[in-house]
């Protein structure tokens, strides 16, 4: 099972990345609300977290913080030098 999750603009690709999981792998992918990680999201165990965020952002480290029984995890981002 895949867990994804990003919040703001992150939000979009995440869901995107739930959604063709599960159409062109078949597997059981879905885009959970950073919000359920600041809650407690003790059901949320599964194979892979994957964490959207624009850099390593405050919000992105709430659900990389929760050791849900999650095999790995993954952080997508985009660093840009200015």
């Amino acid at each position: 099972r895949w867990v994804t999750t990003g919040i703001g603009g992150s939000e979009g690709p995440a869901r995107v990345m739930a959604g063709a999981l599960r159409r062109a792998l078949g597997v059981c992918a879905s885009f959970v609300p950073l919000s359920r990680f600041a809650c407690g999201a003790d059901e949320l165990a599964g194979d892979a977290l994957v964490v959207f965020s624009q850099g390593l952002s405050p919000n992105a480290r709430i659900a990389l913080q929760h050791n849900l029984g999650l095999g790995g995890a993954c952080v997508v981002t985009l660093y840009e030098k200015v």
